[in-house]
């Protein structure tokens, strides 16, 4: 899983090992370092269950706000140029549908690797 943040997270993985998963942390300072650090696996899927249930509070806040109950549509009509200053909504729903992607993608390999 890759992502870029203002911390300075440069690459996380997560390596399953027993119940825990170990969290592996490149930290760019300068120099780079590898942090592991031991996580349960209850609580990293719960923490991914969090996320996934904010990004879908999150596509539901611009789908209310432009009165559309399918994203395909919204993201179509948007395009499409048939809702005027959309773009910006379009966009950020695309982002968190590729992120809802990413953490379906992760626990898919957490269950896989069991």
């Amino acid at each position: 899983m890759k992502f870029k943040s203002r911390n300075r997270y440069n690459k996380t993985d997560f390596v399953r090992y027993n119940k825990y998963l170990y969290l592996d942390i490149l930290i760019e300072l300068g120099e780079e370092y590898l942090t592991t650090i031991p996580v349960k696996k209850e609580l990293l899927e719960e923490l991914v269950d969090l996320k996934l249930r904010f990004l879908y509070d999150e596509i539901d806040k611009v789908l209310v706000k432009w009165s559309y109950e399918s994203p395909t549509k919204f993201l179509s009509n948007a395009k499409n140029g048939i809702l005027d200053e959309a773009e910006n909504d379009a966009i950020a729903l695309r982002h968190l549908f590729d992120q809802r992607e990413e953490l379906f993608n992760l626990k898919r390999d957490w269950n896989i690797s069991e």
